[in-house]
């Protein structure tokens, strides 16, 4: 069975819109992480946190620019091609 460009309108928004949950989700989960992070700062000073905290700051780096840049712009990408796709289907 093939899918219609109806059903492709309604599964790229309905990804959409869950896309946009996700990121919402991992913004508040990367913080709360954070947070709980910092609060363990000044009790864990041993041989292992140096090492750690190399990881721990490209794991930072690494959240910030998919938060920050990439999420945006997959969001934005997805959202001018549903304009597209609906200005096709309903001739907006």
């Amino acid at each position: 069975m093939e899918a219609t460009v109806d059903d492709t309108y309604a599964q790229m928004t309905t990804f959409l819109q869950t896309l946009k949950d996700f990121n919402t989700h991992l913004h508040v989960s990367v913080s709360d992480l954070a947070h709980h992070h910092e609060a363990v700062n000044p009790l864990w000073q041993d041989s292992f946190r140096r090492q750690y905290d190399a990881e721990w700051q490209q794991f930072v780096d690494l959240m910030a620019r998919y938060l920050n840049q990439e999420a945006p712009a997959y969001e934005q990408y997805l959202y001018e091609k549903l304009i597209a796709l609906g200005g096709y289907l309903y001739g907006n």
